[in-house]
């Protein structure tokens, strides 16, 4: 979405239809996938069964 500073020039967007909080989710996937990347890369036991 690109922001229009000439209709809403403080933000750039509507503050009442503007919302979204990513939280600490995003955050955790990473370092889950990132884990599960270094046992499968280590060919721990069961890697073969964590997806590509």
């Amino acid at each position: 979405i690109v922001p229009d500073f000439e209709r809403f020039p403080e933000h750039g967007r509507d503050p009442r239809h503007t919302f979204g909080e990513i939280g600490l989710a995003g955050h955790w996937i990473k370092i889950l996938l990132h884990h599960l990347f270094i046992y499968k890369a280590k060919l721990r036991p069961f890697w073969s069964l964590i997806p590509e």
